[in-house]
């Protein structure tokens, strides 16, 4: 969904994937925000090529069109899997939060720094309302009821109903990994708000990196490698790093990289990343992903299947502290930038 101005997953947080994940700053496995868009989308018209005899969509052909942009993402569904477990669920809204859209301040090759910005509304916005980018106050985007969601080619199929308050779905106790690599996964929502929809994604291979701190340095490129999965590929890889975690404006690094193991991540957009500020304790993480989508009223809809591994982040010259113990001799912890000065 990358909008680089949109695998998934990515500008906004799935709710349900950030109520698992109890409070992680980078939330679950689909999008996070604008998302890269899927790279291997079969365009073609002839809709034979994309099915078995029988007329059964296969993982190889099925047509994958990635996620949703950030202006029209509506939020989605996600099947994401780390070292430790999988967890499914996901929740659509009737409308895009404002604050969800971020600006591109700089771009080169593969990556882009996606700033967030804060519409602003006078007299402020009453509770249950957000401030939209003309400065007026509009009601937040809800939770929509999309009937019952199912998801099919799992080791064990899963089928969920919307949970109250709101419309979120979630699912727990899949085995984990909850596919076999290369097997079709197909989503199924029978309607609500919406008419019957359905999705598709591919079972991947687990994602590993060599466990090696990711160390940036002001000007020089970064390699990112992971291992690259055997064969033709649907998926890509999608790296994402915030190292300043409390600025008023937070800018976040996002990559999204093709399926061969490795990715490099240039020296000018780490600098302009140092440069909006080093605060707190970095935070990194690594997702091959396959996403598909639908246009909905109102918006866009999608569907990821992820696998999620989270690397280490420092940044040369810069230590995160929680009190002045941790920092070298000469400096003192910033303790509200959680920095040593």
């Amino acid at each position: 969904m990358m909008v680089y101005s949109s695998p998934g997953v990515p500008v906004r947080t799935w709710p349900i994937l950030l109520l698992l994940a109890c409070g992680g700053s980078d939330g679950g496995g689909k999008k996070d925000g604008g998302s890269p868009a899927d790279t291997d989308t079969d365009t073609d018209t002839d809709t034979d090529t994309d099915l078995t005899d029988t007329g059964t969509p296969v993982a190889s052909k099925v047509p994958l069109t990635g996620a949703c942009s950030m202006e029209t993402d509506l939020g989605g569904f996600a099947i994401d899997s780390d070292a430790l477990l999988t967890t499914v669920g996901g929740a659509v809204t009737n409308g895009v939060v404002p604050v969800t859209i971020l600006e591109e301040v700089v771009s080169d090759g593969d990556c882009v720094l996606l700033q967030q910005n804060n519409p602003f509304c006078n007299p402020s916005c009453m509770p249950g309302e957000t401030c939209d980018w003309d400065g007026t106050c509009i009601p937040f985007p809800a939770e929509q009821d999309l009937g019952t969601v199912t998801i099919e080619g799992l080791t064990d199929p899963v089928e969920m109903e919307p949970n109250t308050p709101g419309n979120s779905y979630y699912h727990l106790g899949l085995p984990h990994p909850p596919y076999a690599p290369g097997d079709l996964i197909s989503m199924h929502a029978t309607g609500g708000v919406h008419p019957p929809i359905t999705l598709h994604g591919v079972g991947l291979e687990r994602l590993e990196t060599n466990g090696s701190t990711w160390v940036i340095y002001d000007g020089q490129d970064m390699t990112v490698n992971w291992n690259p999965p055997p064969g033709p590929v649907r998926s890509t890889v999608y790296a994402r790093i915030n190292i300043d975690q409390h600025g008023d404006t937070p800018v976040r690094l996002e990559c999204n990289f093709v399926d061969t193991g490795e990715g490099i991540i240039p020296g000018t957009v780490l600098t302009a990343l140092i440069n909006y500020g080093v605060t707190g304790i970095p935070s990194g993480k690594l997702t091959r992903w396959t996403v598909d989508s639908v246009n909905v009223d109102g918006g866009c809809l999608d569907f990821a299947v992820a696998w999620t591994a989270r690397p280490e982040v420092d940044v040369d010259g810069f230590t995160p502290c929680q009190s002045t113990d941790d920092c070298p001799p000469g400096e003192i912890c910033n303790e509200p930038l959680e920095i040593c000065e």
